[in-house]
């Protein structure tokens, strides 16, 4: 039935995830600039989208350093579109730091957007214990409710 395919889209979307994080290399360059957490549906095991939010803890990356991580980025994602952001400066509550939206077609079947933001400690601090809170709270039912939400 119907909830037999979302597991398996889940599944399916999870091993492209690791295809782009592990083998084409992208945790390998974010690590270079910090520490990582891939949050969003990867990391609560819902995925029926392609796409990635990424936090790497830099506490305070300037906008050149993070051009250059955006060239490093681009070199192995060859994306078709990347929008830059300064969170700080927008002011408009998402996660205060340095974004990179970015579009690929890496694996040549898909679109996969990648979410990546650049913050200092405290913010990722309270960013990932957020999601640490949210993944522990969340039982088979409030799950299924999910799942069936982003479904239809």
């Amino acid at each position: 039935g119907k909830h037999m395919d979302i597991n398996n889209l889940n599944r399916e979307l999870s091993n492209e995830a690791n295809k782009i994080l592990f083998d084409k290399g992208l945790m390998g360059v974010l690590s270079e600039f910090g520490e990582t957490f891939i949050t969003g549906s990867y990391y609560f095991d819902l995925m029926t989208w392609r796409d990635l939010d990424i936090y790497v803890r830099n506490n305070d990356m300037k906008k050149e350093e993070f051009c250059l991580m955006g060239g490093k980025l681009a070199k192995i994602l060859n994306p078709h579109k990347m929008n830059f952001r300064d969170e700080k400066l927008l002011k408009r509550g998402k996660p205060k730091g340095l974004y990179w939206g970015i579009y690929s077609d890496i694996l040549e079947t898909h679109t996969w957007k990648i979410d990546i933001y650049v913050v200092g400690n405290q913010e990722y601090e309270e960013l990932i214990n957020g999601a640490k809170y949210l993944k522990k709270k969340m039982d088979k039912e409030i799950i299924d409710t999910i799942l069936k939400i982003k479904y239809h």
